[in-house]
């Protein structure tokens, strides 16, 4: 049940571990016990990491950016919408969603966060024209109408 606990644990599913240990841990092996006392400490502390508390919009912002860094790019996604809730005119967090949307493949469903990010701030359209993350698809039809002049 240990090593069971220990392979969730290694793949990140902390919650999914923390209960598989919390048996060990009341079980006949002392030794296993404290270790497993340990790694649900552990667990504790990644879960709680892994969860921020997200009150305003910059939060959400930060942490989809952190997200979108870790190449997570469908949750940095998720994260944009949760925080475009609070101010759908924040400019930057419509263009991070467009890129996020473009390098996880879905290019067509990035015109549109990023017609709007362009909307609110005509600065972006340099910023596009310029970032190597949309390079990709830049000088396509829909993305070389909005960031022509």
């Amino acid at each position: 049940m240990f090593g069971r606990a220990t392979a969730l644990f290694r793949d990140g599913k902390y919650g999914m571990a923390r209960r598989v240990l919390q048996k060990v841990k009341t079980g006949p092996n002392l030794g296993l016990g404290h270790r497993a006392r340990v790694y649900i400490e552990i667990c504790n502390k990644k879960r709680a990491r892994k969860r921020p508390k997200l009150v305003t919009q910059e939060d959400y912002y930060n942490h989809a950016v952190r997200l979108f860094n870790d190449g997570k790019y469908p949750e940095a996604v998720r994260v944009c919408n949760r925080g475009l809730k609070f101010d759908a005119e924040a400019a930057h967090v419509h263009y991070l969603k467009a890129v996020a949307k473009v390098l996880s493949g879905k290019t067509t469903g990035a015109v549109a966060p990023l017609r709007k990010a362009i909307a609110l701030d005509p600065d972006l359209r340099v910023t596009a024209l310029h970032d190597p993350d949309m390079e990709s698809v830049i000088h396509t039809k829909p993305f070389a109408k909005l960031t022509a002049r």
